[in-house]
Parts: C-alpha cells; structure tokens; sequence
C-alpha cells in the first residue's frame, strides 16, 4: 500500500536502438509502474461486478492510496484477460506440478500452462496462451512463483524443462507416470 516515487535511467543501444533497463524485483514487470499484486487485485475488482475502468481506479486511490489512471486499469485487464486465473489465497508451499494442456476454443487451439501447489493440493495460476515456447513457460512460472518460494517442482518429460527449470532454481523432476509410460513405450518396442 506505500507508494514509492523512483527514476529510472534508461538506455539506447547504438546499434540497435532498443531501449532498455534496470529490472527491480520480480513482483514487477519490465517498464511497468505498479506490481504485480496491484496488478492482480484489479483484475479481481473488476471481476466483482463488471465494475467500470474509472471506478476500478477509484476503489484503488480509496482503499490502496494508489493513484491509477483508468488506462493503466485497462492494461491491467487486457493483460490478464479471462482466460488469466491466480490464487492469491494460498500460502505456496514450495513444491509444485508444471503442466501444459490443449485446448481447442472456437475451432482455434490455445495453450493452458498451469501452475499447481502439490502440498496444498489447489492450483496457483493459469492462463490460456496462443503459442508455447521455453521463454513464455520461464516467464509464466518466474511471474508467479517468487525465488524464496521454489523448492521442487514436477513436470512431464519434455528435454527443455531441464534447463528453465534449473535456471529458476528449482530441484526438478519428472512425472512418475510419464516415465513410466516412456519406459513401457521403449520396452515394448524394443521386444
């Protein structure tokens, strides 16, 4: 609820001419202005009562003492669409299952990466995404568990988690009943 006033330098590569900067924490995205708690709870008093962009910002300069406009309320939103769910109600035990999924919407295929806290045994978060690459898996899993909160995680056996996995400092492994599905797989051909 403390709202902090800070500069930013910025930089332009010479030989590119991208912009680029200095990334806080990871409660904040790139070039963003308000966390992603702020983020999230806007999504969430949006979803009370189809409540309007303008008075979105006005709950939040009420109750938060946090000055949003309401276009920065509509990027809230268009970033996480419907198709967005987290859990801020669970307290993350550290251990988690990593899973993607195939959904077919309106005759187009959508990716369903889901995050979910094996020890407390509820999902943490979803999002429905139209592609799926190793950077989106990172990110989405980065964003939304914090670094003092990961332990282990479990996923199926796609070679590419290793590496992500590894890199955000998770002691990973894999399904038992994916392995054990592979290693039937290979025995049966191999007999």
């Amino acid at each position: 609820g403390k709202q902090y006033d800070i500069q930013v330098q910025r930089y332009r590569c010479k030989n590119c001419g991208k912009l680029s900067q200095t990334e806080f924490h990871d409660e904040y995205g790139p070039y963003s202005n308000f966390s992603k708690e702020t983020k999230n709870k806007t999504v969430k008093i949006m979803r009370l009562d189809s409540i309007s962009l303008r008075n979105t910002s006005k709950i939040h300069k009420i109750f938060s003492k946090i000055k949003i406009s309401h276009e920065s309320v509509r990027s809230s939103v268009s970033v996480h669409n419907k198709l967005y769910y987290v859990n801020d109600d669970v307290e993350l035990s550290g251990y988690y299952g990593y899973d993607e999924q195939w959904a077919k919407i309106s005759g187009t295929w959508k990716y369903r990466y889901v995050l979910f806290d094996i020890i407390n045994n509820v999902p943490i978060t979803e999002i429905l995404n139209d592609t799926v690459d190793e950077e989106l898996v990172k990110s989405f899993i980065k964003d939304n568990i914090p670094p003092h909160k990961r332990k282990g995680i479990v996923t199926d056996m796609l070679n590419e988690y290793d590496g992500i996995m590894n890199d955000l400092g998770f002691d990973h492994q894999y399904c038992i009943l994916h392995f054990i599905r592979n290693v039937s797989k290979k025995i049966t051909t191999h007999l």
